[in-house]
């Protein structure tokens, strides 16, 4: 009976590591042979660059910093794809820019003029599609760069002594450049963190400014960001 019982652990015990090398077998397989798909989340800080170039210009205006957080879908190709294309990957993203812009404009306001300042918010809603490039250097941290171009979204809060309620929303085309670290525990861990620079550079929105002109800003945004992607 004890014989038996050792012939059936043994067996039990071959048939769990075939099941578990099987299992380990079919998932490199998988991931060297297929894409794999994932979701990505970021947070980052922004600072901005912009000139006011519309028909009333805003003789003072600078950008305080502000944040940004955003969310990607996204494809990876196989590790055995075309070399060295295996570092390869495509997402479309949805992105949020939210800053604040410190302006002065001498604004006509009868029987006087007035000087228009304050603290205004300047919002920006991209939809990019992107590209990276994970340089393969068979380590923990890898270096990527990327691009991406879209649409963006770009709102301006109304100057609060307009003499006539404008229009702040324009959507532009847009374009940006993106290069970084990603960290991961190995090429088939299911978590991978980034931190990167953000170049993002709209066309130029042209709002109405409420004063029978128009408010023209040409803007860049530079972002430092923190990144999580999820695999599956």
């Amino acid at each position: 009976m004890s014989v038996v019982r050792r012939l059936l652990s043994a067996l039990l015990a071959t048939a769990t590591f075939a099941g578990i090398s099987a299992e380990a077998y079919a998932r490199n397989d998988y991931n060297d042979y297929f894409p794999k798909w994932y979701v990505g989340v970021r947070g980052n800080v922004n600072g901005m660059e912009g000139t006011d170039v519309g028909t009333t210009p805003l003789p003072d205006m600078d950008f305080d910093f502000g944040f940004g957080a955003g969310g990607s879908v996204g494809i990876m190709m196989p590790r055995a794809f075309i070399q060295p294309l295996g570092g390869l990957r495509f997402e479309a993203e949805y992105g949020r820019y939210w800053q604040h812009v410190n302006n002065e404009r001498p604004a006509l306001i009868p029987p006087a003029i007035v000087l228009s300042s304050g603290d205004r918010d300047y919002d920006v809603t991209t939809y990019m599609l992107n590209a990276y490039y994970h340089i393969p250097l068979g380590t923990r941290l890898t270096p990527y760069i990327g691009g991406g171009f879209g649409k963006a979204e770009v709102t301006l809060e109304q100057d609060p002594v307009a003499l006539a309620p404008g229009d702040n929303k324009d959507t532009v085309n847009a374009w940006q450049a993106m290069a970084g670290f990603s960290f991961s525990d190995g090429p088939d861990s299911l978590t991978e963190w980034r931190v990167g620079y953000r170049f993002l550079k709209p066309d130029q929105p042209d709002f109405d400014d409420g004063f029978g002109g128009r408010t023209i800003i040409d803007t860049t945004i530079h972002s430092v960001e923190l990144g999580l992607n999820f695999k599956f």
